[in-house]
């Protein structure tokens, strides 16, 4: 099992967003990628598109990829994100 500082290490170098996902790519589980560039997802990214698109949905983008999309600047999906989460939702667990 990988070691946290390991963990956090290859975070900084890879930009990995949370120990969750080194942690299921080490165990060989499938990661979600976004449907726009490719990028590995996080909770967040997940919880968004689901917000913001269609909360059955199975295939999602990354916080930028789906700003791209509604045409607004990133700061603006994580100002909701932070608001959905202040406010209970679900999608968005506290951190």
């Amino acid at each position: 099992m990988p070691q946290k500082n390991d963990i956090i290490d290859r975070q900084k170098e890879n930009d990995i967003r949370s120990p969750i996902c080194e942690y299921a790519r080490w165990c060989g589980v499938k990661m979600s990628k976004c449907i726009g560039c490719g990028r590995d997802l996080s909770n967040d990214d997940i919880g968004a598109t689901k917000k913001f698109i269609n909360r059955g949905a199975t295939e999602f983008y990354c916080i930028d990829c789906l700003a791209e999309h509604f045409k607004v600047e990133r700061s603006f999906i994580e100002e909701k994100i932070e608001y959905f989460r202040a406010h209970g939702c679900t999608l968005f667990p506290k951190k």
